[in-house]
């Protein structure tokens, strides 16, 4: 045909990733009701969840405040008046243990506030604040058994 081919010439494209920030779904707060009778209070459980656009990036929760557990299935954990907050920084697991006394011991409304978030190791997310309300009550007053005396 004649006509002579030109050399082929490359064009490079750069691509400059960014570390995301991951994100961390919305978190559920929880409640107790003191009522006037002696009261036993089942621990609150769920488990946090979170994504990160970056693919490579493997997600982890953190709780503010927090120390080594002692837990067995968890990582962290932070102690409040009304309970402890417990959590597996790997599988987002947690829980609130109640401290009984103290809720029976309130008249009114009280929070436990814990601050978590997710992380890749790098960025954090936002922190999402989990509230535990505690609705207290005046308890019924206990007598103690009363002995009589007696005057000569």
């Amino acid at each position: 045909d004649g006509v002579a081919d030109s050399t082929a010439q490359t064009i490079t494209i750069t691509l400059n990733g960014a570390n995301d920030t991951p994100v961390l779904n919305v978190v559920t707060s929880g409640s107790y009701t003191d009522t006037a009778a002696n009261d036993t209070f089942s621990d609150i459980t769920g488990t946090l969840s979170g994504s990160d656009r970056d693919s490579a990036d493997t997600v982890s929760f953190e709780l503010d405040g927090s120390s080594a557990s002692s837990e067995v299935g968890f990582t962290v954990e932070k102690s409040s008046t009304y309970g402890t907050f417990y959590l597996n920084a790997t599988s987002g697991a947690y829980k609130f243990v109640a401290n009984d006394s103290a809720i029976e011991a309130l008249k009114t409304t009280a929070t436990a506030t814990f601050d978590v978030n997710a992380t890749d190791g790098v960025a954090d997310s936002t922190a999402q604040t989990i509230t535990i309300t505690l609705n207290g009550a005046n308890d019924t007053p206990v007598l103690n058994v009363v002995t009589s005396g007696s005057y000569t």
